[in-house]
C-alpha cells in the first residue's frame, strides 16, 4: 500500500512539473533593465555575423536589442517592415530593434553594401538568455 503512495506522489510531482513548463516557461516577462542575452543567426554567407552576447534593453515592457556586426557595411536593417537605419559612424554597423522577448526567433534583412551593388540578405535571429 505504501508503494502505490510513493508511486502516486511521483507521478504528481512529474505532472504538476510537466503542467508548469506547459503553460508558464519561455513565457517570461521581463522586468525593465538591461540583459546580456546569447544570439545565434542563421542565414547569409556566414561571412559576416552579429556579435553575442546582445545587451537587450526592456523599458515599459518593450525589448530592444543592440545589434553590432562583424562588418560595417550594412547600411540598414528591416525588422517587421520597419527601416533602422546604422547607428555606428565608422565603426562596425550597430542596430537598436525592437525583439519579441525572450527566447524568440525573428526574421529580419541586413542590406551591406560590400558587394559591388548593395544586397539584401535575409537572416533568422534567435535570441535566448545567455546563462
Amino acid at each position: 500500500m505504501k508503494n502505490i503512495f510513493k508511486r502516486l506522489f511521483i507521478v504528481c510531482i512529474i505532472a504538476g512539473m510537466l503542467f508548469a513548463c506547459l503553460t508558464g516557461c519561455g513565457d517570461k516577462k521581463l522586468e525593465d533593465g538591461s540583459y546580456s542575452v546569447k544570439l545565434s543567426m542563421e542565414g547569409g554567407t556566414g561571412k559576416a555575423y552579429i556579435e553575442s552576447p546582445v545587451t537587450v534593453t526592456v523599458k515599459d515592457g518593450a525589448a530592444y536589442a543592440k545589434l553590432v556586426w562583424s562588418s560595417k557595411n550594412y547600411d540598414y536593417m528591416l525588422v517587421n517592415g520597419d527601416k533602422y537605419l546604422n547607428e555606428s559612424e565608422g565603426g562596425n554597423s550597430t542596430f537598436t530593434v525592437p525583439i519579441d522577448g525572450i527566447p524568440s526567433d525573428m526574421q529580419v534583412i541586413g542590406d551591406t553594401t560590400a558587394m559591388s551593388v548593395p544586397h539584401e540578405i535575409e537572416y533568422t535571429l534567435h535570441f535566448e538568455m545567455d546563462n
